[in-house]
């Protein structure tokens, strides 16, 4: 008796410490009390569908933002969707690289040519300057801005300058189809050694900014949920993508990949235009558009308010469907 005693008490103990105390009491309020498994699954289940997001935006909203929290919101475009990235400097880069003939001058083409490269060493490649860029320049300027059109533009200018040699090492790894660069660090060394030295890292930056301008508005159009807007948006985004097409054809300017050599600027705009200002912009507008960055939580009280009050209605709209009614009768 007393070994039946022990045991249920430490069966009882152990139970209490892995289920939480407000799935207890609303297991003891439905029906049966401790034990029905059945209840606590369920629970569970409809805690984590609903309550958990609820809960974590609201912390996430009303407490000092977090790089890692932000990254954790755009976690599948900062790892499955990483590659896409590749695609569209590969394209931009086509026509400035001596590599050019080695694949058709398609979006399909070069897609096969990233995956034949295998997925690390190929979809991958360049994907931890991503993740790396996207927690300085693209994350850090909202944490300050909230929501001003002119404050995020300034901010975003701001910290571009400071990390944009960043952006040119990850370009021209990422266009490096040849693999002319064992690593990261031989495109640094490789890329200062020229006459323009560290300057070299700088090339492009005015094409970006300008571009910035244009990012911003359509996302800031994105995240209020102005529809009317995004309709005059969308469209300058994609005319404005010439500049990154440009910005992209002066990175690597100068390097192993292009057959121009830096500082030639007339014929890097000429070469441009000639090969096409424009290739890889519609994977670039379903990207930047369908799977754009997630950064309601550093943007406006607006946009904050109209998450939480998505999941407020779904939870409503779920304490009133049927199915709840059948499993809490």
């Amino acid at each position: 008796m007393f070994t039946t005693i022990s045991y249920n008490s430490f069966y009882k103990w152990f139970d209490r410490q892995l289920r939480g105390h407000e799935l207890d009491d609303r297991e003891l309020f439905v029906s049966g009390g401790v034990g029905h498994e059945w209840h606590n699954k369920a629970a569970q289940t409809e805690y984590n569908t609903y309550a958990k997001p609820y809960l974590r935006y609201l912390a996430q909203f009303n407490e000092p933002s977090k790089v890692s929290e932000v990254i954790e919101d755009n976690i599948l475009r900062l790892t499955l969707l990483s590659g896409i990235d590749r695609l569209i400097t590969l394209r931009q880069a086509y026509g400035g690289l001596k590599s050019r003939f080695t694949f058709a001058d398609t979006n399909t083409a070069a897609f096969q040519k990233i995956f034949n490269q295998g997925i690390f060493t190929g979809y991958f490649r360049g994907a931890l300057l991503g993740l790396l860029q996207f927690s300085t320049n693209i994350a850090h300027p909202l944490f300050y801005s909230q929501g001003n059109y002119v404050n995020h533009y300034l901010y975003s200018s701001l910290f571009e300058l400071v990390t944009f040699p960043l952006d040119t090492i990850k370009t021209i790894y990422q266009a490096d189809i040849g693999y002319k660069y064992k690593n990261i660090l031989e495109v640094i060394s490789k890329s200062v050694e020229g006459e323009f030295g560290l300057f070299k890292l700088y090339q492009g930056v005015t094409s970006k900014l300008l571009f910035n301008a244009f990012l911003i508005y359509h996302l800031r159009n994105i995240y209020e949920e102005n529809h009317s807007e995004q309709l005059v948006s969308l469209p300058l985004l994609g005319l404005s993508y010439g500049l990154l097409t440009y910005k992209t054809r002066q990175q690597i300017s100068g390097t192993q990949l292009s057959f121009i050599e830096s500082g030639e600027g007339v014929k890097i705009m000429v070469s441009t235009l000639k090969n096409g200002l424009y290739k890889g912009v519609v994977p670039f507008l379903i990207l930047n558009h369908l799977f754009h960055y997630n950064l309601y939580a550093l943007y406006s009280k607006d946009a904050q308010n109209r998450v939480l009050g998505d999941i407020q209605h779904k939870i409503e709209e779920h304490f009133k469907s049927p199915k709840f009614e059948r499993t809490w009768k």
